[in-house]
């Protein structure tokens, strides 16, 4: 079972196409089978970002489940759609997949009842809402160089997704740019 509570975001940049987000990540598993040994915060990785930091770690067990936390500030990659400019809004999710265990071994479950987003979110000028978790499966058509894999390899992994909209606040920036483009339009027109 794997979770995922959003702090913050911040560094909104569609220029440079990231952002960053601090949120906790947990897991919860019986160890035994492949997941005797399971070290979930060693070897998960964030697919579309990269992991600046990990603090607050916690591993203990709670009667015979595994339980794993951490706080994780990460640089997320993001193209957005800005042809609807400002009446724009986006959708942004961060993906999780194990790098050591396949599907076959490993199959994430959505932590639904406690995932979630902050309250404390602020970004300036847009309205984070509609916080939602899935689990997917991905399937890799390579054997990533390994010679004693077939050349045909197909691995599978599971995949943890959380996701946000963020939308713009208001009509306001949206007015301004207007009025401004017609306003220059009509100056055009009376010189």
């Amino acid at each position: 079972i794997v979770g995922s509570y959003i702090n913050k975001v911040q560094d909104v940049s569609f220029r440079e196409n990231r952002y960053t987000v601090d949120f906790y990540v947990w897991f919860r598993w019986k160890a035994e089978g492949p997941l005797a040994d399971y070290k979930p915060l060693e070897s998960f990785e964030i697919l579309n970002g990269r992991i600046d930091s990990k603090t607050s770690v916690i591993e203990k067990k709670i009667g015979d489940v595994s339980y794993a936390s951490a706080r994780i500030a990460a640089t997320i990659a993001e193209t957005w759609d800005l042809t609807d400019f400002p009446f724009d809004w986006h959708r942004d999710q961060v993906r999780i997949e194990d790098s050591s265990l396949t599907a076959l071994d490993l199959t994430f479950v959505a932590d639904h009842r406690y995932s979630r987003l902050g309250d404390e979110i602020e970004l300036v000028g847009w309205q984070a809402d509609n916080f939602g978790t899935e689990v997917q499966k991905r399937l890799y058509r390579t054997n990533c160089g390994d010679t004693s894999l077939p050349t045909d390899a197909l691995s599978k992994y599971s995949r943890y997704v959380f996701s946000w909209d963020i939308d713009r606040v208001g009509w306001g920036a949206a007015i301004k740019l207007l009025s401004t483009v017609i306003l220059a339009t009509g100056v055009a027109f009376v010189s």
